[in-house]
């Protein structure tokens, strides 16, 4: 009897260390689970955080880029063209000027024949 309950005690250690591995095994794989599972979590929240804080300040951005457009809009239009006409190169503008005369000439030498040709077809 004693040899019998020494091999029911072996035979209940033996399942114990066997239960105890099988434990700190299944304790292992939750715990890798789990911290996956907050890993996703996190990352998720962190993921949404973003979008959300860059679409507010593109809408920021946005609205004042509208705003300053409908500030600038209500600035007399004279304001804008000075603006303007101090980015344009001096000898750019006399270029311009100098193709305005150029084109009102060729015009007009255009119109001064056809009013000649008419009143030639008006003689004849």
């Amino acid at each position: 009897m004693n040899l019998q309950v020494q091999q029911v005690r072996f035979r209940l250690e033996e399942q114990i260390a066997k239960q105890k591995a099988e434990v700190e095994d299944l304790r292992l794989t939750l715990e890798l689970r789990i911290r996956g599972a907050v890993e996703e979590k996190i990352r998720s929240r962190l993921q949404d955080m973003i979008r959300d804080t860059i679409q507010q300040q593109i809408e920021e951005k946005v609205q004042q880029q509208v705003g300053l457009q409908t500030i600038s809009h209500s600035r007399p239009l004279s304001l804008y063209f000075f603006q303007l006409s101090a980015q344009i190169p001096e000898d750019l503008r006399q270029q311009v000027i100098s193709h305005q005369r150029q084109i009102l000439e060729v015009k007009t030498s255009l119109h001064n024949r056809l009013v000649g040709m008419n009143c030639l077809s008006k003689i004849n």
